[in-house]
């Protein structure tokens, strides 16, 4: 079937197959960019605002620390109260948000652990704040030394352990695009090469349909017709070797 196609349905077929791998190779590359995005983003949007929020938790139980001791170092503990009740919404609002985004299991363990420790600490210190309301200051300060402090050791334990799980997961994340990136190169290049290589095919396979029924070049041929034309008719015809079927093997056979 090849060997009937005229010239102008090689050249078609060849645009056509070098049009198709043109699209091919920019819907493979945008294709590689979605899922390359896909994993920036998460570790942008998502994994990186997971890791603020912990942060931000972390820095004000550290604050809540250091005013649940002052509690008892003040002689109007009212201000420092307001402020640590203040705080416990906050905290409970960014660990309420972690717990709506997180999705990986070990962060879900976490956070869930975190929950149940934050409240045992809460209800802790909320004991202690009713016993400095009632004037029991003593009875105060021996339960925040043996559980309201220790309840609040457990939960900031809890929420290193879950900043570093979320610093891994970043790393891990960054990693997943290196290698994302890594596999699109290469897949895109294998393509490149291949759609190079099938276009060197079809190019030679174009010029051979032009060629072949010619026996030479398109401008060697007609310099051949021009001079027969002007009545050389005995002007050297130079054939390829085994050429027995060309127009100029047919000029020749007609020179004898």
């Amino acid at each position: 079937m090849h060997g009937r196609m005229t010239t102008a349905g090689r050249l078609t077929l060849g645009f056509g197959v070098l049009l198709l791998l043109l699209v091919l190779s920019v819907s493979l590359g945008l294709n590689r960019l979605k899922v390359l995005n896909h994993v920036v983003e998460r570790a942008v949007v998502h994994d990186w605002e997971h890791t603020v929020l912990a942060n931000n938790a972390i820095d004000l139980m550290h604050a809540q620390t250091r005013d649940t001791l002052l509690l008892f170092q003040v002689h109007d503990p009212a201000p420092v109260r307001k402020r640590i009740v203040q705080r416990v919404e906050t905290i409970g609002k960014l660990l309420a948000e972690l717990d709506r985004r997180l999705v990986d299991p070990r962060s879900r363990t976490l956070i869930e652990r975190i929950l149940v420790e934050r409240a045992a600490y809460v209800a802790s210190f909320s004991e202690v704040a009713a016993m400095l309301e009632a004037g029991q200051r003593e009875a105060a300060s021996r339960h925040m030394i043996v559980e309201t402090v220790p309840a609040l050791d457990t939960v900031l334990a809890s929420m290193d352990a879950l900043i570093r799980l979320q610093g891994d997961i970043l790393v891990d994340t960054g990693s997943d695009s290196l290698r994302t990136f890594e596999s699109a190169r290469q897949t895109l290049v294998v393509f490149l090469v291949a759609a190079i290589i099938a276009s060197l095919l079809m190019s030679i396979w174009i010029i051979r349909a032009v060629v072949r029924p010619l026996g030479g070049e398109p401008e060697d041929a007609r310099a051949v017709v021009e001079r027969i034309a002007s009545g050389h008719l005995d002007a050297e015809i130079r054939l390829r070797p085994g050429d027995a079927d060309s127009l100029l093997a047919a000029m020749r056979t007609m020179q004898r």
